[in-house]
């Protein structure tokens, strides 16, 4: 049964878009939150800077925001409408599957972002200590789950900002790929 499952979704072209469009999301969000801010310096190594991201979020300004997540999940709603148009996918199960990639592949990408994090910084801080092994292993997972448990606020206050921000873009971007369907700019191609 599960094979079935996955057979099916490799060949479901929505879906895959969905993914495709939200994995792009993702990557302009970690860029711009966590990348942006390690090459300007602000954090001198990549786990300080992913692992302040969360709270760095909100002393953004609202235009950083909208540059980093609204305008990535705009362009990729509009596109993956229209790509979806043009494989004559229409309907609302299409266009709910390229939705749903573009909105929960950013919040999947928070929460393992989180994950991964919490563990860099409790193997960074635990094995940076230089005692023995077992303490430095001790130490790494109390940091870990220290991480785990602050990173949580951090994780809220990502979520609290990117989800809108998605949520917005793709719906903005599909009200704009529609304005082009409905002029006639995008016709389905007949595979006849």
């Amino acid at each position: 049964m599960p094979l079935r499952v996955v057979s099916r979704l490799r060949r479901d072209r929505a879906f895959l878009l969905g993914l495709l469009c939200g994995t792009l999301v993702s990557v302009a969000g970690l860029v711009g939150y966590v990348g942006v801010p390690v090459v300007a310096g602000d954090h001198p190594s990549l786990v300080e800077g992913a692992a302040s991201a969360g709270f760095d979020m909100a002393g953004r300004p609202l235009a950083y925001h909208g540059l980093v997540v609204v305008l990535p999940s705009f362009v990729a709603s509009a596109a993956g409408t229209l790509l979806l148009r043009r494989w004559g996918l229409t309907g609302r199960g299409p266009l709910l599957e390229l939705a749903g990639g573009i909105v929960l592949t950013p919040l999947l990408a928070i929460v393992l972002a989180y994950a991964v994090t919490a563990v860099g910084v409790g193997a960074a801080m635990g094995l940076s200590s230089g005692g023995a092994p077992g303490d430095a292993l001790v130490g790494s997972v109390a940091i870990t789950v220290w991480a785990l448990i602050f990173g949580v606020f951090a994780v809220a206050i990502a979520v609290a900002i990117v989800v809108p921000g998605v949520l917005l873009g793709t719906a903005a971007g599909y009200l704009v790929a529609l304005g082009v369907i409905r002029a006639g700019g995008a016709a389905p191609v007949d595979e006849a």
